[in-house]
């Protein structure tokens, strides 16, 4: 379902992509875009799926990891917003995680709704800086929990403009989580998510933009179980395709 999904939304920006008879002669290009945060220098509504296949890794307090037995397993990650012709502008996103194998079961679910802003630094690099508030859920079939997690995220992101319609990015995201495990109800929890990557972008003469990105993306959680030094981790790919009108 999720492949499908994403597929789908592919299939609809290269439909409007060639509908749009771009020609880059004519300038559009060269307006800025930061697919994280949508269009800087003309305002509207974007949406971002995006397919990751991440392996997870867990490591208890001794210093023993049970991350062997995982495979990389796709999950899907979903930004929808608005950015004005300012760069200033909101957005909600939602991540959906889930490995099972034999051994275990892996379960990750956040929900974020952020406020951010995108400033020209310099003649070819942009920068977004957000702030905003996350629901985190996280399960393990061995009984490490964290349940109905409350906080607050910030985040940051450097784009370097290579040419019009290729830009390098990197992102990092930090979130401070409130929750309970089990019978513990003061449970505090740390994320920290860092992706960097390539993307390309296409203006269309009908107006809106396609965009693409590939990256590589880790995450890692800290403090989600009652055992101190626990952590979990996921690692690998993340391939996304947008529009922005």
């Amino acid at each position: 379902m999720r492949l499908l999904f994403l597929f789908s939304t592919f299939a609809i920006c290269s439909v409007i992509g060639g509908l749009g008879n771009v020609d880059a002669a004519d300038g559009q290009n060269s307006r800025y875009f930061n697919g994280n945060s949508s269009g800087f220098n003309s305002g509207g509504a974007f949406i971002m799926p995006e397919l990751l296949l991440l392996r997870p890794y867990n490591t208890d307090p001794d210093g023993d990891s049970d991350s062997d037995t995982h495979d990389f397993k796709e999950a899907l990650r979903l930004t929808i917003g608005y950015v004005s012709p300012t760069g200033f502008g909101f957005r909600g996103r939602w991540l959906d995680y889930d490995v099972n194998t034999q051994d275990s079961d892996f379960t990750v679910q956040t929900v974020d709704g952020e406020l951010f802003s995108t400033i020209e630094m310099g003649s070819r690099w942009l920068g977004t800086f957000s702030g905003g508030a996350r629901w985190a859920e996280m399960t393990e079939t061995e009984g490490d929990t964290l349940e109905d997690g409350y906080g607050l995220i910030v985040g940051a992101e450097l784009q370097y403009m290579w040419s019009d319609s290729i830009a390098l990015y990197s992102i990092a995201r930090h979130s401070v989580l409130f929750g309970d495990s089990g019978n513990d109800d003061d449970l505090a929890v740390s994320a920290t998510e860092l992706q960097v990557g390539i993307q390309g972008q296409l203006a269309l003469r009908c107006g809106g933009m396609v965009f693409g990105r590939a990256g590589v993306e880790a995450q890692n959680w800290n403090g989600y179980t009652n055992d101190n030094g626990e952590t979990f981790g996921l690692f690998g790919t993340v391939f996304a395709v947008g529009y922005q009108r």
